[in-house]
């Protein structure tokens, strides 16, 4: 194979030759680039990478030994917890006893009224077959607890429920509610996984925990509108709701559009809970 020579003067040779070397490995470097693929969260990494470092390269031609300038002070933002790394909180029957104890009413039935902009939705809670979730939502509902604002990191002691939307609808499927950040969010901690009420999924009308693996339960929860057998074993249903002419108003909304051909779940007008409220009623 013949040897391709870059061409040079003999009086610079070395000059001339590293800077030639340097120009071809740079070509090399920007056809590689070309050719790599694309990664969408590279300047992402990049940025977290880069703050987690305690210190910066020089940049390239910096002398060696040289001082650079510290680069501007900005404000850090907050650090927001993943679910992995809240604390895991089981109620303890103290806990429970004193939860339940303060709600108001009288009646063996406990019961949660959603207020919302398209009006209420009525629901059944069971501490019986779930005491972890139905006690984490009273306590929430009925600022028994404080939490922490996952935007802000500042403790709250107000009913947590109240000004929340129902930031994710399927239509024909489920309302989805309990998100307090601006992206994904919950109180502060997680909660136990439970079995919950026994085959509630075979009807529609459940009120079930969302999470993102096995106990990561915190606050949000949706309410199906179809049975949905598959949700089984993931999502502890802790309640079962009527009035789902409200429900499916709320999930048949219209959407904004979603990438990459996914079911939209945004909606362009999300509906706001204005309170809930929780009491003990006689059995009907």
């Amino acid at each position: 194979m013949p040897r391709i020579r870059c061409p040079h003067s003999r009086s610079a040779r070395a000059g001339v030759a590293g800077l030639a070397l340097a120009a071809c490995a740079l070509a090399a470097l920007v056809v590689a680039g070309c050719r790599a693929p694309r990664d969408p969260d590279l300047e992402q990494r990049v940025a977290a990478a880069s703050a987690a470092a305690p210190t910066e390269s020089p940049a390239p031609g910096t002398p060696a030994g040289a001082q650079q300038a510290p680069p501007p002070k900005t404000a850090a933002a907050p650090v927001i917890p993943k679910p992995a790394d809240e604390v895991l909180r089981t109620l303890s029957d103290e806990d429970l006893k004193s939860i339940l104890g303060a709600v108001g009413g009288e009646g063996p039935v406990l019961s949660a009224t959603l207020h919302t902009e398209r009006g209420d939705i009525r629901c059944t809670l069971d501490a019986e077959a779930a005491p972890q979730a139905v006690g984490n939502f009273v306590a929430l509902a009925a600022a028994l607890r404080p939490w922490r604002d996952p935007d802000t990191a500042e403790l709250m002691k107000t009913p947590f429920f109240d000004g929340l939307t129902f930031h994710r609808i399927i239509t024909g499927y489920i309302a989805q509610t309990g998100n307090p950040g601006v992206g994904g969010g919950g109180p502060g901690w997680r909660i136990p996984r439970e079995v919950g009420i026994v085959d509630a999924f075979d009807q529609e009308g459940v009120m079930a925990m969302v999470d993102a693996g096995d106990d990561t339960h915190g606050s949000q929860f949706f309410i199906t509108l179809r049975p949905s057998k598959s949700l089984a074993g993931r999502y502890t249903p802790f309640g079962r709701c009527g009035n789902l002419d409200v429900v499916r108003a709320i999930a048949d909304a219209d959407k904004l559009p979603a990438e990459g051909g996914k079911t939209p779940t945004k909606p362009v007008d999300p509906v706001r809970i204005t309170t809930v409220e929780v009491k003990r009623q006689p059995a009907e």
